[in-house]
């Protein structure tokens, strides 16, 4: 009886055997697997398990986005790196242990911020793109271009015990922005740096996120479009609720953007940054900006910028008003999210001399 030669080679027969003996995914699926390319905004405690699931499956290409260096602080959640990966580029970092993990797969390392100047070059050579991110101005900008730009979008986002997990099919499902129409106030949510997570919990997220992007390569069972998936860590509770499309949405109603910067204006006024040599040289000059600090007071204690001035976050909008509205202000944090939600505070009472400091204190050396 004549056989038929697998399309696999020998080393990849053995490793996704498991798969292939699946009927959803066989031989075909796998070799869909292989073929496809996957962007991964985020390598945080998300992106994480979403890389090393997505390289494990055999996805064939994942791109990494990401600026930023591994920290001490990630160690409990981002399961990507080890300990003596502190201080080098998460993309690098990420991108070896990817290929120890599976070296059939190729990772492209993008480091760098998701933005509106680099959305579209970003997104463009890719298949799906997967959130995982930890700031509501990345995910409004994720979705809207992914709407635009026509590619299927895995969200998440987690918080302390609770995480959510949704799928945005531009043309066919609800989009982000249908489920949350605007972000909160700036001081409303408390990031993870301020209010903690579970370790464990971001991993839990990104492993359904990580689903989905199987699911949607594959083309099989149902995916989370025009629900989001509720996840309470604390009390072992999963549920859906349904989002319905808005013919209203700015982003995929009747009348879409077709502009990423206006759609992205829509979402927040912009914030202008500033990089830690732009700052050094500031300071240096005859006329510096004013540093303000938005740390809590132990972070402060244990390592500042000189001449910098601390009002955290909390309790800036009971103390804004020390501060001088005429003067170019530079505000920084840890890492630059809290001084960007503290931006848009100032900006909702008048600021406009308003820079945030790129990476906060992590880039500084």
């Amino acid at each position: 009886m004549p056989t038929h030669a697998s399309p696999l080679p020998p080393p990849e027969q053995q490793r996704y055997a498991r798969h292939v003996l699946l009927p959803e995914v066989g031989v075909e699926g796998q070799q869909k697997l292989k073929a496809a390319r996957v962007l991964i905004v985020g390598l945080g405690g998300l992106g994480s398990p979403i890389a090393l699931y997505l390289a494990a499956a055999g996805v064939g290409t994942l791109g990494l986005v990401d600026a930023d260096a591994v920290d001490l602080s990630n160690m409990h959640r981002q399961i990507l790196y080890g300990t003596d990966d502190i201080g080098h580029a998460k993309v690098e970092a990420a991108q070896q242990r990817l290929q120890a993990t599976n070296p059939h797969v190729t990772s492209v390392a993008h480091r760098e911020t998701f933005s509106t100047a680099n959305a579209k070059g970003l997104i463009d050579t890719y298949d799906i793109i997967v959130d995982g991110t930890d700031n509501f101005a990345a995910h409004y900008l994720m979705n809207d271009a992914c709407v635009l730009y026509n590619k299927p979008l895995v969200y998440g986002s987690v918080s302390r015990f609770t995480g959510q997990v949704g799928v945005v099919v531009p043309r066919r499902s609800a989009c982000y922005r249908c489920l949350y129409p605007a972000p909160p106030p700036p001081d409303f949510i408390p990031s993870c740096a301020e209010a903690g997570v579970l370790g464990v919990i971001p991993g839990l997220v990104g492993m359904i996120q990580a689903t989905e992007v199987v699911k949607l390569i594959l083309n099989i069972g149902t995916p989370l479009t025009n629900r989001v998936m509720l996840i309470d860590g604390l009390n072992a509770g999963f549920k859906e609720i349904a989002v319905i499309q808005d013919p209203t949405c700015p982003s995929c109603g009747t009348k879409p953007m077709t502009n990423l910067t206006a759609t992205n204006a829509a979402c927040a006024a912009p914030i202008q940054e500033i990089t830690a040599e732009e700052l050094r040289r500031e300071m240096a000059s005859a006329a510096p900006p004013f540093l303000l600090d938005v740390r809590n007071q132990d972070e402060f204690d244990e390592r500042r910028i000189d001449a910098s001035h601390l009002i955290p976050l909390p309790v800036l909008a009971d103390r804004f008003t020390e501060l001088d509205p005429s003067r170019d202000i530079v505000v920084h944090c840890r890492s630059g999210m809290r001084s960007a939600r503290a931006i848009q505070f100032l900006q909702s009472k008048g600021f406009t001399r308003l820079r945030n400091l790129a990476g906060g204190l992590r880039v500084i050396k």
